[in-house]
Formats: C-alpha cells, structure tokens, sequence
C-alpha cells in the first residue's frame, strides 16, 4: 500500500510543477469574490518592491490526509499577482478560507505570511506592509532506526507545497525560504515506519537552520539497538545488556546463543521473555566462543528480527592447558585412573587402577618408573608422606612403598576405605564413609573418631595447618575437622561431591560437582568461607564417571576421569 502511495505521491508531485490555475479551491469555501490586497518593500524598507512576484495557496493543514493531500497537489491550487510601481498587489476572485502568501522580486529576497484569513463574501482583505528579505534555508538528515534507503522518505511543506529530495545519507534541505515558521510532514514509503509532523520550525533570513536528526517513528517490531556484552573472568558469568526498547511496540526480548567453536545453531537461552536491559549467562563452558543474538516480541506474540551478533570467549582464572587420554598397559597408558598425589619434589604418582600399578611421572609430565605389580590387585588411594614414601589403598588395606617402590608395611582394616592422606606423617584413613582413623608411621593406630553416617563421607584431604577436610553428602556439606577430630566448620555444598583438594598456602577449596543439566562438571574454587573464587566447566560423555583431583606445587590443577581415561591439565592464573 505504501508503495502504491508513494507512486500516486511522485505522480502528483510532477503533474503539480507542471500544471497552474488560478482557481483557488481546496479547504475554502465559495461564498462570493473577496479581494486580498498588501504592498511590498524591498529588504531597505523603505524602497516600494516593483514588479515582484505574490503567490497565494491555500494553507493545508497538518490533519489531512493523505487522499486529500494528493487531491490538493493534483488541483495545483494556487494564484499569482504582481506588485506595480508601489509595490502594491491586488489578488482578487479569491474564495474563502486560510491561504499563504509568499512574494518574491525573482532573486534571493522573499517575504511570507503563512496565515491569511479570508472569512466573508466580497470582504477585502488589507494586509500589512511586508519588507522583502534575503532568503534562509532550512536542511536536516532523515534517521531510520531499523534501517532502509532513505531516498524512500519525501518531506513536505506545508503551506508552500514544497517537497524536499532526501538523499542516500538521509540528508535534505529546503533552499530559498522566506523568514518565518514552517510546518513539515515526512512521510515513508517503507515497511513498519509511520508520518512524522513537526510544526513551527522558525527560518531566520540569510540563514540556514541545521535541524540535524529526524528519527522517523518506526511501527512494526523493533531490532534490539547497542547489544553490548561484558564477561567478569572471577565469576564466570557473561552479561548482555542493550538499549531501552520502545514499550509500546515491545512486550518482551528473546536471548540466543551458540556456540562458534562448533558451528552449532542459534538456541534460545531465557525460558520467558526477558523485560530487563540485561541477561547474564553463567552456563558456557571455558575455552569455548559464544555468540549471542537478541530478538523483540510484540504484544502479539510475533518475534521481530534478531540483532547483530556479539560474541565472547569464555576464560577463566583456570585454563585448559593439556589433556592425556591414552588407554593401554604401556608406559604413560591407563585403564582407569583413580587418583593422584604428589612428592615434595614434584613427582606426580597416579593410580592406574586396572593395570594394578602406580606410575610415577616428574613433573614436566614425563615418564619415571611404576610400582606395585603384582601386591596390588584394584588400588584407589594413594597419598605420598614428606619421605616420598607411598600410601596405596585398595579395598580393606594400606600398602606403603618406600621411594624406590619396595613394599614397607601393610595395614589391614575391618572396614572398606573410601580415602587417605597424609599429615605430619600421620595416615589419615576414612573408612566406611563415617569414620577417620588415624595412624602412625609405622602404622600403629592413634586414634579415631566418627565423622557421620555410613557411606555419607567419600573423600578426604589434608592441610598443612592440621585442617582435615572431608565432604558428607548426606548432609550436603564439607566438614572442616582439626587434627583431634574436633568439627571446626562446615560449608554447604550445592549438589553431589565428586572429588575435593585443598590448597593449603591460600586457604582454598577445590571441588568438582556434576551440574543440574548432567553434560558438565564443575570445578569450583572458594574459600574457607564458601565465597567463589573461580569456576571452572568441564564437559563429559559419562556423566557420573569418577573424578579425582590434585594441586601440584606449580600451581597446575589435574582433573583425573576415569571412565573416559582422561587426564586434564589445568593453568591456573589464581591471584
């Protein structure tokens, strides 16, 4: 329809410049012959304007439509006189109502009087003394705020039936304006943008007035404007932000996102429709470049178009730095890695469970030497004391190997073992998932005591300071003990613990839960206190598989996965 408008609009446009007539019709009304008279001055005052040219129309007012506009173009009503040697001009035969009269002595003076009442049949209407006056200019530029070619916009003024060409860049202007106030309408052609009136805009004489931007009123769904994206490093958490939309085109905002990496689609990412400036995603896993797009949606329902993308990529205060996945009997092969500790100079020892061995690797990750085979039959648990001898739990007994992987001492208990570790010299042994015992050196027992219910606690770790630390998932907590087994502090844990470390020097709590959709681990790091430091994600095919982690002395982290025999090296860049 707006097409079809536009077309009639250039049509009458042309057949107005081409066609006069002195019959004044339009918004008047025929009630006889009244005659408007006025003298003109040239731009001294003083001298009398000879032989200048007055040109009457009638004053078409804003509230008209667009058939009537078209129909007022189409008449081309207008009528002309010219001024004698007095500057005198006579315009008669005029019916009534409101006209503008615009004269002009043919160069760059003009003179306006956009309100001209005639009221009464044979009245004759005197008009002031005019002064003709060097001409001003009024220019702008045409703002479409969800886009298009401009050139498809026509701004019309009023009273003076002028049109203005709008060019490529949006920009317009109405050159040789007589001083006084002007009335535009911009009307579009294009698709969802509506008329815009603006009314009394002042032109001064031998200026030009620089209205600058005219954003054209846009009506159908908008595209979201300034989607920026901000992503906090500590937390993990992406935020997407954007202007205000207009409220009374816009019900609600849709979020999408995929993932670049892998090529995948564009997903919807809020659940209902969002009516906030900002959304804040905290589910991208580390490493991985997103891309988000947001999208409007209309009091009906109908989702507008989304908006230009803006990507991020997910880093962290830990990063993915290696991974060894290699199944085998050989050196550096596993068959389910169940866990990991490490000496105090840097030897790495990993449970290779299936191939009932440990292998022992320095600390640039290369291969030493394996012990164990044939005394071990399953291992699990391995905690190494500050002589680097090893501690390797299987079933009901402790193994300990001196350095060199020659078997010292065996303790065998009453009660499966869930977890070791080592302080001061002391094995701590977590039996039956609700007790700790404590041993000597030499294996003698000290002491023990109940840590909770049966099959509650899964694992144990140790910190410098005395801290035993062991999670309860009964309760979903981790429990903090001193030494004595006096409970210092519990934390509340959010889910199932799959595996705990503690960073002793900086009072730091690394734990690895799977999270509520299943395709992920999550490593979290926090204080004492449960406040976040870090997190961290880790995607799995094996969702339940087991986990094990260790804090080698270089700061890296190892993710142990068992199922998939994956070992996952972790940078950390922890203050």
């Amino acid at each position: 329809m707006k097409t079809i408008l536009t077309r009639l609009v250039i049509f009458y446009i042309a057949l107005y410049l081409n066609c006069t007539t002195n019959n004044i019709a339009g918004n008047s009304t025929q009630t006889g012959n009244p005659t408007i008279v006025g003298i003109l001055y040239c731009p001294d005052g003083k001298t009398p304007a000879k032989r200048a040219k007055v040109t009457l129309r009638n004053k078409n007012s804003l509230a008209d439509t667009a058939g009537i506009l078209v129909k007022r173009l189409a008449l081309s009503d207008s009528a002309t006189a010219m001024t004698n040697d007095s500057g005198k001009f006579v315009i008669d035969s005029v019916d009534t109502g409101t006209y503008v009269i615009v004269g002009t002595d043919g160069g760059n003076n003009l003179a306006l009087n956009d309100s001209v009442p005639v009221k009464s049949k044979d009245s004759v209407v005197t008009l002031p003394p005019d002064t003709l006056k060097p001409a001003g200019a009024l220019k702008g530029v045409i703002r479409l705020s969800e886009g298009g070619d401009p050139r498809k916009v026509f701004i019309l003024a009023f009273g003076i039936d002028r049109f203005a060409r709008v060019n490529a860049d949006g920009s317009f202007k109405f050159a040789t304006l007589a001083e006084g106030k002007y009335d535009l309408r911009v009307i579009s052609s294009l698709d969802n943008y509506g008329v815009l009136d603006i009314v009394n805009i002042p032109v001064g004489s031998g200026d030009t007035l620089n209205m600058d931007s005219i954003v054209l009123p846009f009506t159908g769904i908008p595209t979201p404007k300034n989607v920026s994206i901000k992503y906090d490093t500590l937390k993990q958490i992406v935020t997407l932000s954007w202007s205000k939309p207009d409220s009374a085109l816009v019900k609600g905002l849709n979020v999408y996102r995929r993932n670049v990496d892998s090529n995948s689609v564009l997903k919807q990412v809020n659940t209902s429709p969002i009516t906030d400036t900002l959304y804040r995603d905290s589910t991208g896993i580390q490493d991985q470049t997103y891309e988000y797009r947001v999208s409007a949606i209309d009091k009906n329902a109908t989702e507008g178009v989304k908006s230009a993308g803006v990507s991020v990529k997910i880093a962290s205060y830990l990063a993915l730095d290696t991974i060894y996945s290699s199944k085998g009997s050989a050196n550096s092969q596993f068959d389910y890695p169940a866990d990991i500790s490490f000496a105090s100079n840097g030897d790495i020892y990993i449970v290779d469970y299936n191939n009932n061995r440990i292998q022992v690797f320095d600390s640039a990750i290369h291969f030493k030497r394996q012990f164990g085979s044939p005394i071990l039959n399953k291992p699990y648990k391995i905690a190494i004391d500050s002589q680097q001898n090893a501690f390797v739990a299987e079933n009901d007994t402790v193994f300990k190997f001196d350095s060199t992987g020659t078997m010292i001492n065996k303790i065998t208990l009453s009660f499966p073992i869930f977890d070791i570790d080592v302080i001061s010299n002391d094995l701590f042994v977590l039996t039956n998932g609700d007790s700790i015992t404590v041993f000597s050196n030499d294996g003698n027992r000290k002491r023990a005591w109940k840590c909770g219910n049966v099959n509650s606690s899964n694992y144990l770790v140790s910190g410098n300071s005395g801290e035993i630390i062991l999670n309860n998932d009964d309760s979903k907590n981790i429990l903090f003990f001193d030494s004595l087994g006096n409970n210092l502090s519990a934390i509340k844990t959010s889910a199932y613990v799959y595996s705990i470390a503690f960073d002793s020097p900086k009072q730091r709590l690394f734990s690895v839960y799977l999270n509520n959709s299943g395709d992920s681990y999550e490593l979290y790091v926090t204080d004492k206190n449960n406040v976040e430091i870090a997190n961290y994600q880790i995607p799995t095919d094996q969702p339940g598989e087991g986990v094990a982690i260790g804090l080698h002395q270089n700061g890296t982290v190892f993710l142990l996965f068992s199922s998939t025999n994956r070992i996952l090296l972790l940078k950390s860049f922890l203050p």
